[in-house]
């Protein structure tokens, strides 16, 4: 073999060694790449995440102010009925006196 061959089969390698470093780069720099197209679609899901929670906690205290609201409407209603019960019976009452006195 002469030198001259080894030479040869050497730079062949080196060629061959580089371009295989080459590739690797680009793959590496490719799922470097995916890995923050990853990260900002993490990102937006985290902070969409964490407005739906502030939403969800605000439609909260908003259902607890109107079922409080409820509560007391219902209430008012209850003591407006037995309220209209009670003139009722007062009434019937009065007439049967009056209708009494008429007899």
């Amino acid at each position: 073999m002469h030198p001259h061959n080894d030479q040869v089969d050497h730079e062949g390698d080196y060629a061959h060694l580089l371009g295989q470093l080459e590739g690797k780069q680009r793959q590496l720099a490719e799922a470097g790449e995916t890995v923050e197209l990853f990260k900002d679609k993490l990102d937006k899901l985290r902070s969409y995440n964490d407005s739906v929670v502030a939403e969800n906690s605000a439609l909260q205290r908003r259902l607890a102010e109107v079922e409080e609201q409820l509560s007391l409407t219902q209430g008012e209603l209850e003591r407006a009925c037995q309220e209209q019960k009670n003139s009722r019976e007062q009434w019937k009452v009065q007439l049967e006196a009056q209708a009494d006195e008429v007899r």
